[in-house]
């Protein structure tokens, strides 16, 4: 940051950068975000708009299989249960056979199954989205003044600005 504060010789188009506001080509404007405790929940989950029923679920499920089934039963409860009755030795492997095997391997297989339908799903998409894709002639990977090609034609429709992309 101290070096970017020091050789910094002109303001940098950081709207531009990141495609917000008017160059914000592909339409996808984000409403700013406003907590409220459901909200708090799903950033501590890493949940954003974006996510569908779906990944909402995968991603619950993943904390709920930690937090929930891991940490809270496998070792809270096994430890306030142990400190009040001792288990007897040969409890230990059973205990331990029915939470890294036998639980680990009905998780495995279920995820399996659901990452394989969700990525078929996935790659149905794909392709059908290829297919209806229109190509830009712009869009071939080259860059001039610190942008694409394609977003440069588009900018300097919507604004005025010097092709380089910095402003004053």
């Amino acid at each position: 940051m101290i070096g970017s504060f020091l050789t910094q010789k002109q303001l940098y188009n950081l709207d531009r950068l990141l495609h917000r506001g008017v160059y914000d080509v592909a339409g996808e404007f984000k409403a700013p975000f406003k907590w409220t405790f459901r909200n708090a929940l799903q950033k501590f989950n890493g949940i954003t708009p974006e996510y569908t029923l779906g990944d909402k679920v995968i991603a619950w499920s993943v904390v709920g299989y930690a937090i929930v089934y891991k940490f809270g039963l496998c070792f809270v409860a096994v430890l306030i249960w142990n400190a009040i009755s001792p288990w007897p030795a040969e409890w230990w492997s059973t205990y331990f056979f029915i939470t890294n095997l036998g639980v680990t391997g009905i998780v495995g297989i279920i995820s399996t199954f659901w990452f394989f339908i969700g990525g078929v799903i996935d790659i149905r998409r794909l392709f059908r989205d290829l297919a209806a894709r229109v190509d830009n002639p712009l869009d071939n990977g080259m860059v001039e003044g610190h942008v694409s090609l394609a977003d440069k034609a588009i900018f300097e429709k919507r604004t005025h600005e010097k092709p380089d992309g910095y402003t004053q």
